[in-house]
């Protein structure tokens, strides 16, 4: 598998000991593409007429998720 996750990964300065480099590979590789999915969604639902007539304030969840407020 080579992916610019796992040049990362491979060019992190200390030893990784028995780790196996594919798994955290995988789960970052999954997680950025959740987070992919999620912004796509989150633009859809925003385009939405609906929600453009309506105003849209995101959730506390969503605000702190992708990074908009502070955690208290």
């Amino acid at each position: 598998m080579s992916s610019a996750v796992n040049d990362m990964l491979d060019a992190y300065p200390a030893d990784l000991g028995s780790v196996d480099r594919d798994k955290p590979a995988r789960c970052i590789e999954e997680c950025m593409a959740c987070a992919q999915a999620c912004t796509a969604c989150a633009d859809a639902c925003v385009s939405e007429e609906m929600v453009a007539d309506r105003g849209f304030t995101p959730s506390r969840g969503h605000r702190l998720l992708c990074g908009i407020g502070q955690r208290n």
